[in-house]
């Protein structure tokens, strides 16, 4: 899935950086503190969310590539193999639903778990439930849908949960 190029490391035509996941954690707890639970979800919908649309493509081309073209399948890929493969945690597809569109998945050992947050009031994966709704975005385009998705995370490790889990529907 990855390749190493001279320039770095990419998925597809999208270059990849490495980070330590107590960088992306601290990055939610900053921006929690800072514009409240609210805010720091609108703000990583912008951002990571169009970061997965704009790398939705290239998932997309990489998948065709390795003999996956049906967009549904190409949706359990990408929950079961490509998510775990670059590092997110242990992510199982829970419900696809076509009609109305409702797709849930759950991860066990999210990369929340290594920040040390363990005590929040609410759901704390905003950059790996809006990358992946921006993704599933595109990889669902193939299959007719043109909307937005919404992400919700249901629960979370950093709320006590024993895992994490996000519903995605049609916004």
């Amino acid at each position: 899935m990855l390749r190493r190029e001279e320039a770095g490391l990419f998925l597809g035509g999208s270059r990849v950086v490495i980070a330590p996941a107590l960088l992306l954690g601290m990055l939610g707890a900053v921006m929690e503190r800072l514009f409240g639970h609210q805010g720091a979800d609108a703000a990583f919908r912008e951002a990571a969310y169009r970061a997965g649309v704009a790398c939705g493509a290239n998932v997309h081309e990489m998948l065709v590539e390795r003999g996956v073209e049906d967009p549904w399948e190409m949706v359990r890929v990408l929950v079961e193999h490509v998510m775990p493969g670059l590092g997110w945690g242990e992510f199982q597809l829970v419900e696809m639903r076509k009609q109305p569109l409702r797709i849930v998945v759950r991860v066990s050992k999210p990369y929340v778990e290594v920040t040390g947050i363990s005590s929040s009031e609410s759901p704390i994966c905003y950059p790996m439930k809006w990358l992946l709704a921006g993704v599933l975005k595109v990889v669902l385009s193939e299959a007719g849908f043109s909307g937005d998705l919404e992400a919700e995370e249901v629960k979370c490790v950093a709320m006590g949960d024993p895992h994490c889990e996000v519903v995605f529907r049609e916004a």
